[in-house]
């Protein structure tokens, strides 16, 4: 919910129309959901190292079919709320959207590998991260 709220006002504020910011926010919850039940219904312990390769391959292709869902929605909000192209507009959502997915897998995938919290919670008791230093820790 936080994720949803701070697109919307991330949107809005860079003058969005609300509308067409809603329809962004609601779509980049839907990418994430389907990448997350993909992944939690095939890999259910991914803290399993026997199973990550199968984690990656999973993640991947769910990232890949994520993305084209949440790349069809949101060109069809801009074309239909935004005025934009609908194939540009997907093009640039799609390859963006996978990138950043990549990345953040990725990142953490290695921090739990190398037994790094992403989150104070997870921390420990003292020990706060430093989300702009996680490589000198």
């Amino acid at each position: 919910m936080a994720g949803l709220l701070a697109g919307v006002l991330t949107r809005l504020l860079s003058a969005s129309p609300p509308p067409l910011a809603i329809a962004l926010g609601l779509t980049d919850i839907v990418e994430v959901l389907v990448v997350a039940v993909a992944v939690r219904w095939r890999v259910p312990n991914v803290r399993d190292p026997r199973r990550w390769v199968e984690l990656g391959s999973v993640a991947t292709s769910s990232t890949l079919a994520a993305c084209a869902v949440s790349g069809l929605l949101a060109s069809a909000a801009y074309a239909w709320l935004g005025g934009g192209a609908f194939l540009s507009g997907f093009v640039s959502w799609y390859a963006a959207h996978v990138v950043g997915m990549v990345i953040f897998g990725t990142t953490t995938l290695v921090m739990h590998r190398e037994g790094r919290a992403l989150s104070p919670r997870r921390a420990g008791a003292g020990r706060l991260p430093r989300p702009c230093c996680w490589w000198r820790w």
